[in-house]
């Protein structure tokens, strides 16, 4: 069977278009297709399709794309769609394009985080900063860039519980990033948008769930681990909380990770696991691009 599907390709599958953004070998002999949807039913949808149980496939021929005139007063559409597509369009590169621009008084420091992190192939990085510094700001930078590269689809957000309106509330006002709460409150309150016995951390790709949740709900961990993709990209151990970010200006040396670890245990030996190094302010990173 000859490849007759590339990426970039559009189809029409059951009766719906979508953009083929993979393409891989599947077992069964046939291709297994990562799509991104199109038409309005599927749009903002990423469905997987096995061309040998697809009854039809129909390839979309580029030539034979049909022009429509546009009759908007002073072509209105057409230069509000290529103004809507060249914002889309963000540089795939080590810099900040969009996270500065969220509402807050940004301060260079904050920007750090966003930038180590953007220059590692898989961004892992531990913010240590003092309390009241903007660790949630920074975040949230580095969370923007992210989504606009087409890597942060799916966020989910370990915190304390203390803290889980406050992120809520900052990421979805400073840098419209909705999260949906999954703990015990936010389920009953999405409970009738969630299919019977469907897993919530795959029906939601950004959501935040508090660290005592996890440590002490079986359900929820098991939902978690089980969740599609998620555990790949987790440390084994409890896989929550330690996929946190960023930079630590302040005290350096066993004193600081001392305190670190006075303050927050998981994240003290989190740090310690990866080989986080804590660093003073204006410090350059290290050969590797750690911290």
């Amino acid at each position: 069977m000859l490849l007759s599907y590339a990426p970039g390709s559009r189809v029409v599958i059951r009766d719906e278009e979508s953009l083929i953004r993979r393409v891989d070998p599947a077992a069964d002999g046939g291709w297994l297709l990562t799509c991104d949807g199109v038409s309005e039913l599927v749009q903002g949808k990423s469905p997987l399709f096995l061309t040998e149980l697809e009854q039809h496939i129909q390839v979309l021929d580029p030539s034979k794309t049909e022009l429509v005139p546009d009759t908007s007063p002073t072509y209105n559409a057409a230069i509000l769609y290529l103004e809507s597509q060249r914002r889309r369009s963000i540089a795939n590169d080590e810099n900040i394009h969009l996270g500065h621009r969220g509402v807050m008084n940004l301060v260079p420091y904050q920007l750090d985080p966003a930038l180590q992190a953007l220059c590692q192939p898989p961004s892992r990085i531990l913010i240590a900063d003092a309390v009241g510094l903007g660790k949630t700001l920074e975040a949230g930078v580095l969370a923007t860039e992210l989504i606009q590269r087409g890597r942060g689809k799916r966020i989910l957000v370990v915190t304390q519980k203390a803290m889980l309106t406050q992120f809520q509330k900052e990421w979805r006002s400073r840098f419209s990033i909705p999260l949906v709460r999954l703990d015990s409150v936010g389920l009953a309150r999405v409970r009738n948008q969630i299919p019977a016995n469907h897993n919530p951390f795959n029906y939601f790709d950004r959501s935040i769930i508090s660290v005592d949740t996890l440590k002490s709900n079986l359900e929820y961990r098991n939902f978690l681990e089980n969740a599609c993709n998620c555990h790949r990209r987790m440390p084994q151990r409890v896989r929550a909380g330690r996929r946190d970010r960023a930079v630590a200006p302040g005290p350096t040396g066993e004193t600081a990770r001392d305190e670190i670890r006075h303050a927050h245990p998981a994240l003290g030996h989190a740090a310690r696991r990866i080989g986080a190094k804590l660093r003073v302010p204006n410090e350059p990173a290290g050969p590797d691009g750690h911290l």
